[in-house]
């Protein structure tokens, strides 16, 4: 994983002569014989290990997205005849790990060790080529196209492989009613990038193009509180606060929140309205419908499965201030830039939803669930042709069954080809 992170920071950074590179050189020189000498000495176990059926799939569980959508594609997987069947282990060392309740959910599929010295003297079996799996082509290969849309797609018309527990229901009820959540009352999830998250200022040179404004998801928030429903912010403390408003709960700032209850919240809302963030994934895991609005880069704009919608950021050039031609975009490298440094040297500025965009987003979704009538025309799905045709092998989403807003693509049906 660290691997795949560096290489997009090296595909980023300025050249110039950098006085440690021989230094750097070294360390990784070191490195990959500490790698060699440690697989002969871990041989033996890696052995007896890979005889027994055991695993040992390097799950990327310090962000909620990875830890939700890995574990998830590699039991479908298993079951669904597509990956040898193994007993995987997970080590989830407790500073490590974006949620510990996540960890708990997993249990059912997963023997997970927590230990943090148990999790470090088997850490090298994570890498060994008898115990690893590679878990990077679920969603972590951003030169390519990833697996978990196929996956998805094939598990189409089964149950999620995760609900939410007796335990955590009956809690989760109580929290919800001191929130201000009356028992019965359905609620969306409401979820904006922002770069507080990380505490990294590298990070955010690299993820800042991710961020968008929460103030432009408010109009759908209004759209749900006017039709008796209650919206929950989802996030941590960092993100900025937002106006306080009769049906809308910041429960990024609330004194409940904790990690149980975040999974809980994204479990049982009716839609999860995110972002090109990996917390809408806590909801699609659990089988919740979701609509994700300001998707980038374009490649990667489809979600998670069938049942989802999304629309993406618009790509401009500053130099004439003129939206540039989907086909354009994903006919080139900048479909699938994915730093912001990348966007900034070729003269890109991204271009967030609107409101309006936004709203339409979910208005779209929430009527095919409520909605018995409800269908596309086939102008409709004339432009979402259009647009998935523009998809090739190598693009990031390629393959996915998910939808563009409807509305989206008839705005902008000029930038189609």
């Amino acid at each position: 994983m660290q691997h795949h992170l560096a290489k997009l920071k090296n595909k980023t950074r300025h050249w110039k002569y950098d006085p440690l590179s021989p230094v750097r050189y070294v360390y990784r020189a070191l490195r990959t014989l500490l790698k060699w000498v440690l697989s002969v000495i871990y041989l033996i176990p890696a052995i007896l290990f890979r005889v027994f059926g055991f695993s040992f799939p390097p799950f990327f569980t310090a962000r909620i997205g990875h830890l939700m959508i890995e574990p998830d594609c590699y039991v479908k997987e298993m079951r669904l005849g597509l990956a040898p069947e193994r007993r995987p282990i997970i080590l989830a060392s407790k500073r490590n790990v974006a949620n510990q309740a996540a960890i708990s959910y997993w249990k059912k599929y997963y023997t997970v060790i927590a230990s943090p010295i148990i999790a470090m003297v088997l850490r090298p079996l994570t890498w060994h080529p008898l115990t690893t799996v590679d878990i990077t082509k679920y969603a972590f290969d951003i030169s390519g196209t990833v697996a978990f849309p196929r996956i998805q797609a094939l598990w189409e018309g089964r149950p999620p492989l995760l609900e939410i527990n007796d335990t955590d229901k009956r809690r989760g009820e109580k929290c919800l009613e001191r929130m201000g959540v009356p028992s019965g009352t359905w609620f969306v999830c409401i979820h904006s990038r922002e770069g507080g998250y990380t505490h990294s200022a590298n990070d955010e040179d690299l993820n800042g193009y991710r961020n968008s404004r929460i103030e432009n998801y408010i109009a759908a928030v209004d759209y749900v509180i006017a039709r008796g429903g209650m919206c929950i912010r989802m996030g941590d403390p960092t993100m900025q606060r937002i106006r306080e408003k009769a049906g809308l709960i910041d429960y990024a700032h609330h004194p409940e929140r904790c990690d149980w209850l975040d999974l809980y919240i994204a479990a049982n809302c009716r839609l999860f309205l995110g972002n090109s963030s990996g917390a809408f994934i806590m909801s699609a895991v659990f089988g919740v419908p979701v609509a994700c609005a300001n998707m980038v880069p374009m490649s990667g704009i489809y979600p998670f499965s069938a049942n989802d919608i999304a629309i993406p950021k618009l790509y401009k050039e500053r130099s004439s201030g003129k939206l540039i031609p989907f086909n354009q975009i994903l006919g080139q490298p900048m479909g699938n830039f994915r730093a912001t440094i990348e966007f900034d040297r070729q003269g890109i500025e991204l271009v967030e939803n609107s409101a309006d965009e936004i709203r339409d987003l979910l208005v779209e979704r929430s009527r095919r669930d409520d909605d018995p009538g409800f269908s596309y025309s086939e102008e409709d799905e004339l432009l979402q042709q259009r647009f998935r045709a523009l998809f090739r092998p190598g693009h990031y989403g390629y393959g996915s069954k998910s939808r563009v807003g409807t509305a989206f693509l008839q705005k902008y049906r000029n930038l189609l080809p």
